[in-house]
């Protein structure tokens, strides 16, 4: 099995990379992808660890874009990272850091709930804010129990406090990685919330669907393999794992045979 799908420390996984690799060796894992929000950090210290470990590695990254009101996510894949791809994820960062920033003034303003801009720096590492990190800032000020509860009660979505956007598109995020070189897949189709917004994500010319994921039930699997083999895409999968709390390490691609059709698509 292949997890292609996994975050680190980088992004709003709480191990470091080398940790994430050797968690992956300890299920028992052939192989796994690093796809941190928004950074390819980690991804050096993680094919270290990797090839050290006698592990298949590819390098990715998850990026977050906004269609018909939903948020679709989209993996890219990559052989190499160069300084334009590093170019182009430090200012998707600092876009995203933006849009936390001002998510959190207006739950200080509609909850009354402060925040430190320099605990929040501190908890991203330098890599920018994302929404785990602000969710795990109000836990550290006894605003929630959890960052899952954070997330859920000012950050979803469906939360009241929830800023729409429609700057970074499906399209935009295809057009990117694929600038730079990468396969484009869109993470966890069940996730989606609206069903235009998964259809425009199909039609923006991605290379594979992220069929099996961790919150998939078999039936659902089953039926996005069947998509993706009609659409003549790639099959992938993964666990989205980012701590013992949220996602799984051993789940993803288990067939070799899709596994080795994306690796040689690569490159």
């Amino acid at each position: 099995m292949y997890n292609l799908h996994t975050h680190s420390f980088y992004s709003d996984g709480s191990l470091s990379p080398e940790e994430v690799v050797a968690r992956a060796k300890g299920a028992r894992l052939r192989g796994l992808a690093l796809t941190d929000h928004d950074s390819v950090g980690g991804l050096g210290e993680a094919a270290g660890a990797a090839a050290t470990l006698g592990l298949q590695f590819i390098r990715g990254v998850e990026l977050t874009t906004f269609r018909h009101g939903s948020e679709v996510h989209i993996l890219g894949y990559f052989s190499r990272i160069s300084p334009e791809l590093e170019r182009d994820v430090r200012e998707l960062r600092r876009q995203s850091e933006a849009w936390v920033l001002a998510t959190a003034d207006g739950i200080r303003s509609g909850a009354g709930l402060a925040y430190d801009r320099a605990e929040l720096a501190r908890l991203a590492r330098g890599e920018g804010i994302l929404r785990f990190h602000l969710a795990l800032h109000y836990v550290n000020r006894g605003y929630s129990l959890s960052p899952s509860a954070a997330t859920l009660r000012f950050l979803a979505e469906n939360s009241p406090y929830y800023i729409p956007r429609d700057d970074f598109q499906p399209d935009d995020a295809v057009a990117l990685i694929h600038r730079r070189g990468g396969l484009a897949v869109v993470a966890h189709p069940g996730a989606i919330r609206s069903p235009a917004a998964l259809e425009a994500a199909l039609a923006s010319g991605v290379d594979g669907i992220e069929c099996h994921y961790w919150r998939h039930d078999p039936a659902r699997r089953k039926e996005y393999v069947r998509l993706a083999r009609a659409r003549g895409l790639l099959v992938t999968g993964g666990g989205d794992f980012h701590s013992d709390e949220y996602g799984e390490i051993r789940d993803g691609v288990p067939d070799e045979e899709d596994f080795r059709r994306l690796q040689a698509a690569v490159g």
